[in-house]
């Protein structure tokens, strides 16, 4: 029997919908593959393969039914997992999804490491989670001319919409933007207001660069109090990037 692939875009909402999909084609599931960027690679010979177009409805679903019966840390590990730059996470988060729904014991699913799928979805959802947690503390904001707090960040990972509800709590009176410069896409904050998701074409950059003249005063002072408070004969650089990659270092201005 030919392989069946399923090609999707690389979100969580269509990695959801292929679930759903090579689930209602009820194709053998041993011969079912989902994959993310596939057209990247060689297609293989006698494989099928299936653009998935996202379904938003269905990702829903399929969302809804895996928090009911496996619970929602199961849930967000394989929701984190789906966040990840791997380009095996969809067919990691198919895999897993299928033993959980045949297991006794759904519940405890991250608990059988010993099976590979599993195992890989594990690690995918720790380097999110790990990335999450850096960026929480890395994250710093400008106050642009338009009174609006604005962050630069480049993740490996989508992780833009797990920090966003973390600064809703925190600056529930602000507006604010944090934009993933990699991935085009930028979570906007309203004063009072719940945070949404846009697409990096609907913003104006040359705004992102004109500074509040508040903001150019605050990094002079913030460069100068990072100056003062740093020993020379202590400077560590191997320990700073083992507490702070480089990548990270870009964005905050006391690097610069």
């Amino acid at each position: 029997m030919n392989k069946r692939i399923y090609l999707c875009e690389d979100s969580v909402e269509s990695i959801f919908t292929g679930v759903y999909n090579a689930w209602e084609d009820r194709y053998p599931k041993e011969f079912v593959e989902l994959s993310v960027n596939s057209y990247e690679s060689n297609y293989e010979l006698f494989s099928e393969y299936i653009n998935v177009v996202t379904d938003f409805d269905k990702a829903n679903r399929v969302a809804k039914t895996l928090e009911l019966k496996f619970g929602n840390e199961v849930y967000t590990s394989i929701y984190q997992a789906a966040l990840s730059n791997a380009k095996d996470k969809a067919q990691a988060v198919f895999k897993t999804i299928n033993i959980g729904l045949k297991s006794k014991r759904p519940r405890q699913l991250m608990e059988n490491l010993q099976d590979k799928h599993i195992c890989r979805v594990f690690e995918l959802s720790r380097a999110v989670f790990n990335e999450r947690s850096h960026l929480l503390g890395f994250v710093r904001f400008k106050e642009l001319n338009s009174q609006v707090l604005c962050s630069v960040i480049e993740p490996k990972n989508n992780v833009v919409m797990l920090i966003a509800p973390h600064f809703a709590d925190r600056l529930p009176g602000e507006k604010w933007m944090i934009y993933d410069k990699g991935r085009n896409i930028a979570v906007i904050h309203e004063k009072g207001e719940q945070w949404g998701v846009i697409k990096s074409e609907k913003l104006n950059f040359e705004m992102l660069k004109q500074m509040s003249d508040s903001e150019k005063l605050f990094e002079a002072w913030w460069k100068g109090f990072c100056e003062s408070i740093s020993i020379k004969e202590r400077k560590n650089i191997k320990l700073q990037k083992q507490n702070l990659p480089l990548r990270f270092q870009e964005n905050m201005v006391e690097f610069h």
